[in-house]
């Protein structure tokens, strides 16, 4: 058959259409010629994943060839002058609030000096106080007669004024100071009884604003009890019980006239032999008595 294919692989002879040789299976199909397989459509593919995103990378800092400044440290001149003016405010400070002192009765009293401005004299009493001090109708009072127990070198100044309230005696009380005492017998009170105006609460205020201007002085405060009166019993009584207290707590000796004056057959009346007429201020026998009562101890220590 003129149309036969003749491998080329084995020489056998194959049909004209035949494909593949019979004998050795030789493919007669040219590579140019071979049929195209069908294209199949493209499957569906997911979108390619985002791009990471860029940063704008900050452009290194340009190379200086100076040299860096050392930080600005703070002027010690500076800081010691604010130093200097905070000492100065403390201090003026402390100036102005020392320079005042004030009471529980709301008195306003000028702040007692720190040290006596002279040495104190050992064997010098001031007595303050109002017309029992001073000694009414009669010279020979209690100060007169204390002087005379204590003898020696021992000097009694009497300071008593008549019709004098605690708040007369304690505008007085530099004066008193201004003698350089040791001690400071404080005797008030009956006049602010008398008064009637007086508040019990400024009475004591006032004592206890010459107490504290004594002790500051670097002098020794005594205190002396209201003797019997008719003036505002009660309050009398109240303020003698607290005179007594506070020298107690403080420390202070204390010089107990009510009970010297006191009538023992009528307590809380002066006894008619120790005072005048009018009841209230002692009489020679009275101030005798007075001075006679005093605890010498209390001056000479002994």
């Amino acid at each position: 058959m003129d149309n036969e294919k003749i491998c080329t692989n084995c020489g056998a002879r194959n049909q004209p259409f035949a494909a593949f040789c019979a004998d050795c299976g030789e493919s007669f199909i040219s590579p140019a010629t071979s049929p195209r397989p069908a294209t199949s459509p493209p499957l569906a593919t997911s979108p390619p994943p985002a791009a990471p995103p860029t940063y704008a990378r900050r452009a290194p800092p340009a190379i200086s060839h100076r040299v860096p400044l050392r930080p600005k440290r703070p002027s010690r001149r500076f800081n010691k002058r604010y130093i200097v003016y905070g000492v100065l405010i403390l201090l003026l400070l402390s100036v102005t609030v020392g320079s005042f002192r004030f009471g529980s009765s709301g008195n306003t009293t000028p702040a007692p000096a720190s040290t006596p401005p002279h040495p104190l004299h050992a064997h010098l009493i001031v007595c303050v106080g109002d017309s029992i001090t001073e000694g009414f109708a009669d010279p020979n009072n209690w100060p007169y007669h204390l002087e005379a127990r204590l003898g020696g070198d021992w000097k009694v100044v009497d300071q008593g004024v008549g019709g004098a309230t605690t708040a007369d005696m304690l505008a007085r009380i530099d004066a008193a100071l201004a003698l350089n005492p040791h001690f400071v017998i404080i005797m008030g009170g009956t006049n602010d009884l008398a008064n009637g105006e007086v508040p019990l609460a400024t009475t004591q205020a006032n004592i206890k604003a010459m107490c504290t201007r004594v002790e500051s002085y670097g002098a020794v405060p005594v205190l002396c009890t209201v003797i019997p009166n008719s003036y505002h019993l009660a309050d009398r009584d109240i303020l003698n019980a607290w005179i007594a207290e506070y020298a107690n707590l403080n420390g202070y000796s204390l010089i107990d006239y009510y009970a010297v004056i006191d009538n023992p057959s009528n307590p809380g009346v002066s006894n008619p032999a120790l005072v005048m007429s009018d009841g209230v201020h002692p009489n020679p026998t009275g101030y005798t008595a007075m001075g006679n009562a005093i605890d010498l101890s209390i001056f000479t220590g002994g």
